[in-house]
């Protein structure tokens, strides 16, 4: 689990949404993005975007579902090996439960490994899809691309907090469900940051699986760390970052001088490894916030 762990941390983007609405599903027009439905997707509302504006969003849609389906690359070999083997499990899957898991990180890791992180480059992979546009095109399309993860997470919360009470509220050990099973499980409330209050329940039900390795320490780490930074309050074991002074740093700490010990405890590396990430490079301070 820790070898999941680490690669897929090494390469999601940056902690923090920044996301001020909720966007459509994917698949839907710009007409009928009004329309809403049991999964969250009833606060969706679509800006007045000029018809190029729309063609480019759509077209970019495509290009994930797509991409999700196999037939578009990630631009990076390991990634796609790991959406296809999540591909490859939800069809291999024996319940409806596990299938619906396995087909929703899949969506969630492709979105993730493939949304471009700046303006420039967002500008680059609309010319690969045969839309050029202009700034202030460019800017309204960048805006719809972040919210339509958005959407992507509050969809998937919804779907996880049902299948969570109809499981008595209990979070699924690792003897249950697999360690891949449970480390997407994981991800998705990881990403749930529109209902910290959510996140914060799973914390609870989570933190007395720890002594019996049913659920893996570091991702109950970042889950603490994403909780108490979302909630103003010091992190434990330096996960959540943020830009200061021109590069990334941890946001605020419950004990800076025993960090290090803190992280070890649950199995994660030097705070100097993880902050030497290619992420979290100081050229990336100057991006918007993008979903990790």
């Amino acid at each position: 689990m820790s070898q999941i762990l680490s690669w897929i941390i090494a390469v999601l983007l940056l902690a923090g949404t920044g996301f001020g609405a909720v966007w459509p599903s994917f698949g839907q027009t710009a007409q009928q993005s009004a329309i809403g439905g049991a999964d969250g997707s009833d606060l969706v509302t679509y800006p007045a975007l000029s018809l190029p504006e729309r063609d480019a969003v759509d077209a970019w849609r495509r290009w994930v579902d797509q991409g999700v389906a196999g037939r578009n690359s990630t631009g990076e070999e390991r990634s796609d090996e790991y959406i296809d083997g999540l591909r490859q499990k939800a069809m291999a899957a024996d319940t409806e439960f596990e299938r619906e898991l396995f087909t929703r990180a899949a969506r969630d890791q492709f979105m993730r490994f493939t949304l471009p992180p700046t303006l420039a480059d967002k500008r680059l992979k609309l010319q690969e899809l045969g839309h050029t546009l202009s700034d202030e095109q460019l800017v309204r399309v960048q805006e719809v691309m972040h919210r339509e993860a958005f959407s992507m997470d509050i969809e998937n919360a919804a779907w996880l907090e049902r299948a969570f009470d109809a499981n008595g509220r209990e979070w699924w050990p690792i003897s249950e469900i697999g360690e891949d099973a449970s480390f997407h499980l994981w991800l998705l409330v990881q990403h749930a940051d529109h209902d910290p209050a959510f996140q914060r329940k799973v914390l609870a039900k989570m933190e007395p699986m720890i002594e019996t390795d049913e659920v893996d320490k570091g991702s109950y780490a970042y889950l603490y760390d994403r909780v108490m930074s979302g909630a103003g309050q010091a992190q434990r074991y330096g996960t959540q970052l943020e830009c200061r002074d021109g590069r990334y740093q941890p946001k605020l700490l419950e004990d800076e001088e025993g960090l290090e010990a803190l992280r070890a405890s649950v199995g994660l590396g030097p705070i100097a490894d993880y902050l030497g990430m290619p992420r979290f490079d100081p050229a990336h301070c100057d991006a918007p916030a993008s979903p990790d």
